[in-house]
């Protein structure tokens, strides 16, 4: 939602495509009445300060250290995580994308999780199919039901073997979400 993707996509939301600034960024201020009311807060975030290496074999939260917008200042930088802040407890809409190197041999694993309070909500998966040094995009999204101090985060798995990174460009690797209106 962060990118403009499809002119059509914005004429849906009712959203003028001419109030998006140079990088396609829907300006937090258009986000109050998607939906017909209220989707605050809403935040998206990227990675920054070059690709994210990965180790083999954990899950890893994603460096999403930077922001496109943070309409209640719910995101924190620091620990990769949104949290609900006071009066704000509801259902939320979460999406998240990484572009990662791994699968040099063929059945390699690679899982993009959406987290609350560090368990697993929605998992993606790919397996390789044994290309070397080929990309791989992996997506997930969910709605969940979240109270007051729970906390989102996104993590990553692979099993390649060796360190892989995930690519820091925003068209590739983010994670928005946003409060669904009552």
């Amino acid at each position: 939602m962060t990118r403009a993707r499809n002119l059509a996509d914005f004429n849906t939301l009712n959203i003028d495509p001419s109030s998006l600034d140079d990088t396609g960024t829907i300006p937090s201020a258009l986000l109050s009445g998607v939906g017909g009311g209220e989707n605050t807060p809403a935040f998206a975030a990227k990675i920054s300060g070059g690709d994210h290496s990965i180790s083999s074999a954990t899950n890893t939260v994603v460096r999403f250290g930077s922001e496109d917008f943070d309409t209640d200042g719910a995101y924190n930088i620091s620990n990769y995580r949104f949290v609900v802040p006071s009066e704000k407890a509801g259902k939320y809409y979460f999406s998240s994308r990484i572009y990662m190197e791994y699968g040099n041999n063929a059945n390699e694993i690679g899982r993009l999780q959406i987290c609350k309070n560090g368990t697993a909500m929605a998992i993606f998966g790919g397996l390789a199919n044994g290309t070397e040094n080929q990309g791989k995009s992996l997506s997930v999204d969910t709605v969940l039901d979240l109270s007051v101090g729970d906390y989102v985060d996104v993590r990553i798995y692979h099993n390649q073997g060796g360190t892989q990174a995930i690519d820091d460009d925003p068209d590739f690797s983010y994670f928005y979400g946003y409060r669904l209106a009552e």
